[in-house]
């Protein structure tokens, strides 16, 4: 009877040993799969015609959709500037591309001096279009941008490059409200005009709430891309995409084909980017 219940025990403890061991192997198999990799040594290059560009038109950003009130916003994103012509950076669209109205874009021409514009079009069919001027020409450099809102007219909208000093319109009107849902988010074009021409797109972050000057330089970084996930108001990050760093939640590499096309994957929620006629040879070093 000893000898029966010793055995009991010892086959329990053992039960309990490889229960506690297995436990222990899924928590460190846990700590030990990777997070979302981060560096800046990858981009998505050669949006350079009108066919090229990332776009997705599902599981898009709420951030800007609000009909009662104003959201405040900031967007990241971090690029090689390489050109004296127009570049689209990107276009937010509710009612298609070229609508007048829930919508909105940033473009910029570059011919001696850097505009940047913003259009704004929201339910009232209202456009409005900011312009930011730079002293002088970007050149061919990296560039860091970040655009957020902060108020609720149109001069609460504010641009800063490359850190420093910000660059906002002087018009109090109020600012648009969107009623309507996002059917459309893309980065390297505005509507169909304007693309990124060949370019190198970094990475581009998309936050819900508005940015101080001191987190528009903090993103700046000194002119090394930051990882927005260590970003002070990385609590209210809610799209990043790395642009050739990222993978999916699967391990599926940013660029990898899936099924004849590539995407590349947000880090932080599911609204992929389709790379529009491009596939991993358009992945190049920045």
């Amino acid at each position: 009877m000893a000898i029966s219940k010793i055995n009991n025990i010892a086959y329990a403890s053992l039960g309990k040993f490889k229960n506690v061991t297995k436990a222990n192997l899924a928590k460190m198999q846990n700590v030990s799969k990777p997070g979302p990799p981060f560096a800046d040594d990858k981009c998505v290059d050669g949006m350079s015609s009108t066919s090229k560009w990332l776009s997705s038109y599902s599981n898009l950003p709420t951030t800007f959709t609000h009909a009662s009130a104003h959201q405040y916003w900031a967007m990241v994103m971090h690029f090689e500037h390489a050109t004296s012509g127009n570049v689209g950076l990107f276009d937010l669209d509710w009612s298609g591309l070229n609508s007048s109205g829930n919508s909105i874009y940033l473009y910029i021409q570059n011919f001696g001096e850097t505009l940047f514009w913003l259009f704004i079009s929201g339910n009232d069919g209202t456009t409005h279009a900011p312009i930011y001027t730079t002293s002088g020409e970007i050149g061919n450099e990296k560039v860091t941008l970040t655009l957020t809102a902060t108020g609720d007219t149109i001069a609460d909208i504010k641009l800063y490059v490359n850190g420093g000093s910000v660059h906002n319109n002087t018009a109090t009107t109020a600012r648009p409200k969107f009623t309507a849902a996002m059917n459309q988010l893309a980065l390297g074009r505005r509507d169909t005009v304007f693309h990124f021409n060949g370019q190198k797109f970094s990475d581009f972050a998309i936050f819900g709430v508005a940015f101080t000057e001191s987190e528009a330089n903090e993103a700046y970084n000194s002119g090394t891309t930051l990882d927005m996930t260590t970003h002070s108001q990385a609590a209210n990050l809610e799209h990043y995409w790395l642009m050739g760093d990222g993978a999916d939640s699967d391990g599926t590499a940013d660029g990898a084909d899936v099924s004849g096309s590539a995407y590349i994957y947000d880090q932080k929620a599911s609204c992929d980017l389709l790379m529009q006629n491009m596939d991993s040879t358009d992945i190049v070093s920045y």
